[in-house]
């Protein structure tokens, strides 16, 4: 037995494949200090890294069985990236390949297409954007806005058509509603991004909110030791001015990792709104008004972080972000109110100050027990929300013939506050060969606030009213991952249980809920490589997803956004599930088709709901909508200088409204195209992109066709370290947010917003360093294995 333990770890030595080759020059010349990199597919996670030695070959031990790649990068050669290698058990021993890289024309000012960094790259289960590389993108809800399957118009965000995305910063959930997550993303500039990924369909490993998918965004950090950053100015002119600052930082010692990114803003908006609606019986009476609204922002964002790696089996890392904004908004017009006693013309002066603190915090440890992938990790977060908002709204009225008027005010004070609080622990343990399990437990507590003080003043009489809304949710949450690889086969199944208890309450006992309920989550994943290089596969999956109500869902007061339109929660909103199943054929590099279906079971939505002379929009569960979609989109090299990629979803809604929403069914369509374009003439790149959407339906309103273009293009100086570029967004001012009420019982008409989306941008960066790039082997979970890929800039 003791012989037999000596001689144990010789032979498990001996069964360890290696993936060898030999580089080579453009000559056929040994090529040493080239990086060769070892990724493990199909999650593309970063295994080992060695250099080519000078006789130009190079050794590197795969950890276990499996599909695997590699990539070779020297300096002034353009990247090479090895087809899939698949080791089995029965091989005795691994590959050899034979490199030859190709040089790039550095000397003649050209890059060659095999150098070129993508603005959007493909890969099973997700797509990825690189905000830097779009020209016409300034922040992050522009950079969404260009890829394929997403849609921002209306403020509303949307994977596929399906809507509640879920959006993550790093590895932390974003936790706001709706109309404040586009503010944010807005305010989220290019700058600060490193990418952003896309997850239609995401695996167990993922919290199940979000029935329209997830978006991961991550921040710059430093990928070289020593001083790295950039530093960025943007000015950006419109009908008003708009200047942006943006800095990134890195330190590095290779053991210590300190890095900081910040923004600041500062600027002003503009938006014309026009407002006609019928309503009452017979729909006799009518409102038309012609209101501009002039919004003055300024907004200060920064993240500070570090690294610590003791060893290379553990990582410590904390980090801490802060955003201060402070908004200042006016809103002037007039109108005609028609069908009263007599027609009466209004007058329009609303105002509202809003002050807005969001702080995160995080720290995490990881630990590995060898190269083979076995990690465990640890997670704590906080998150603090709080915005705070001061409304004065006043309006005046003149019965027509008449010169007397009368005034209505109502001024007031709202404070949100949102606390969030989550601990984690992940663990992966990959085993025999070419399997692997993944699991982990979570544990969320979250505590909102709302309070709300109004004072109405009605030609001296006056009427003060006020209200709190509290409300409390915890989920506990297991899962368990599992994943193989089967020759050209992938497979990967997933569970996850998640325990839910809500309290809501108001100042009125009626308005108290209270609710426990635990649902399963199962997560199926089946791809297919249709070549040995794995650049032509098929993917089927299925999983089952959650969308629980925020808390402006479920505050049942009602806040003003004029005085003739309100909007309003509900307090008994239930939480809506999704049942989604994808086939998707992925050609990467290339293009991708995906067939979609989705069922969504007390769908919520926003209501429209009329009474007397003013609308209130509603949160409420709308019914069962059933969706099917399509979507083409990929890229096409017409020459070495010109790059087109195109996009076309189609969409088709099938929807049964509650009872108390009119009931009955409705069914429609729409469909999404747009194109970029994007043009490299040395060290100028030059961009168009187009984007039309047709008439899209919701339950009690459509939003109307419309089309918009946008144009950049931008000059590399100084070895690449200063960046110069110049964008013109919505070209022939043609964007235009128009929706149109259907179906509403009671009103008819439409609301329509042109606001300041016709602007010019110009941009400068400086790119600053004194170090060299770092090569460490994560130790970050799977399930996070995008923290894994190693980006070349």
């Amino acid at each position: 037995m003791i012989g037999y333990l000596c001689l144990l770890p010789g032979t498990l030595l001996a069964r360890q494949k290696m993936i060898r080759g030999t580089i080579a020059d453009e000559n056929n010349l040994p090529l040493p200090g080239a990086a060769i990199k070892l990724y493990q597919l199909p999650d593309s996670q970063l295994r080992g890294s060695t250099l080519s030695t000078a006789d130009g070959t190079f050794a590197l031990p795969a950890p276990q069985e499996g599909a695997w790649s590699i990539q070779v990068t020297a300096l002034g050669y353009g990247i090479y990236r090895s087809e899939r290698l698949l080791l089995l058990p029965s091989d005795t021993s691994g590959p050899s390949l034979q490199v030859q890289m190709s040089a790039t024309a550095t000397a003649l000012q050209a890059v060659t297409i095999s150098a070129r960094q993508e603005a959007i790259e493909r890969e099973p289960g997700r797509v990825v954007l690189h905000p830097g590389r779009m020209l016409t993108a300034g922040n992050a809800w522009e950079a969404l806005e260009q890829a394929p399957g997403v849609q921002t118009g209306n403020d509303r965000l949307s994977i596929k058509g399906k809507d509640h995305v879920a959006i993550w910063i790093d590895d932390r959930p974003v936790t706001m509603d709706e109309t404040a997550l586009a503010d944010y993303l807005k305010n989220l500039p290019s700058g600060l991004l490193d990418r952003i990924e896309i997850i239609a369909q995401p695996p167990a490993q993922y919290d199940a909110t979000g029935n329209g998918g997830l978006i991961r965004i991550y921040l710059k950090k430093g990928k070289a030791k020593g001083l790295n950053g950039t530093l960025q100015s943007e000015n950006i002119q419109g009908r008003c001015t708009r200047l942006l600052q943006n800095a990134t930082a890195n330190f590095s010692t290779g053991r210590l990792n300190i890095y900081a990114n910040g923004s600041n803003y500062n600027g002003d908006g503009i938006a014309d709104i026009t407002t006609e609606r019928r309503y009452g019986k017979n729909e006799a009476q009518q409102l038309h008004q012609q209101t501009t609204a002039r919004t003055h922002m300024d907004r200060v964002m920064g993240t500070l972080g570090a690294e610590w790696i003791p060893s290379k089996r553990d990582r410590w890392s904390a980090t801490a972000s802060y955003m201060y904004r402070k908004l200042r908004q006016n809103t002037t017009g007039e109108g005609l109110q028609q069908g009263t006693v007599s027609d009466t013309l209004t007058q329009v002066q609303n105002g509202n100050n809003s002050r807005t603190v969001n702080q995160d915090y995080g720290f995490s440890y990881s630990h590995s027990w060898d190269t083979s992938g076995r990690v465990v990790q640890l997670r704590a977060d906080y998150t603090a929300y709080d915005q705070e908002q001061s409304p004065l709204n006043e309006t005046r009225f003149r019965p027509q013939g008449y010169e007397a008027t009368s005034r209505e005010a109502l001024s007031g004070n709202t404070n949100a506050e949102i606390k969030v609080y989550a601990l984690k622990a992940d663990m992966a343990w990959p085993f025999a060969g070419r399997h692997r399990l993944e699991g982990g437990v979570k544990a969320g507590w979250s505590r909102n606030r709302y309070t709300a003080a109004y004072l109405m003043d009605n030609d001296g009489n006056t009427l003060r009213t006020s209200g709190s809304f509290r409300y409390n949710e915890s989920i506990m949450a297991a899962y368990l991952d599992y994943r193989t690889i089967l020759n050209k086969w992938s497979l990967q199944l997933g569970l996850r249980l998640e325990h839910t208890a809500t309290t809501g309450s108001a100042d009125s006992s009626a308005t108290a809920t209270s609710r426990r309920y635990l649902n399963a989550f199962p997560a199926v994943f089946l791809g297919y490589a249709i070549d040995n290089s794995s650049r032509h596969c098929l993917q089927l999956s299925y999983n089952r997803r959650i969308d629980r109500p925020d808390y402006t869902d479920l505050n049942p007061f009602a806040w003003p956004q004029d005085r003739y339109t309100y909007r309003a929660g509900d307090a008994g909103l239930l939480p809506c599930l999704s049942d989604n199943l994808e086939l998707a054929y992925l050609l990467k590099d290339g293009c991708s088709v995906t067939l979609s279906y989705s069922r969504i079971q007390n769908d919520i939505g926003t209501v429209v709901v009329p009474v007397a002379d003013r609308v209130y929009l509603q949160a409420a569960n709308t019914g069962i909508v059933d969706r099917w979609g399509c979507l083409l989109e990929g890229t096409l090299k017409l020459r070495p200088w010109w790059q087109l990629r195109p996009s076309l979803m189609l969409q088709y809604i099938s929807s049964h409204n509650a009872p108390e929403w009119g009931g009955g069914a409705w069914y429609g369509g729409y469909a999404v195209l747009n194109a970029t374009q994007q043009f490299f003439l040395g060290t100028w790149t030059a961009e168009l992109f187009t984007e039309y959407n047709t008439r899209q339906p919701y339950a009690q309103y459509e939003d109307a066709p419309v089309w918009y273009m946008h144009a950049g293009i931008s000059k590399k100086l100084w070895k690449d370290k200063v960046n110069i570029r110049l964008n013109m967004r919505d070209l022939w001012h043609t964007r235009i947010d128009r929706q149109d009420y259907r179906r509403t019982p009671g009103v008819e008409g439409y609301t329509s917003r042109t606001w300041d989306t016709r602007s010019v941008t110009l941009l400068l960066s400086y790119k600053f360093s004194s170090g060299r790039k770092k090569e460490n082997a994560s130790t970050t979970m799977p399930g996070h294995e995008a923290q894994q890929r190693i980006k070349e800039e």
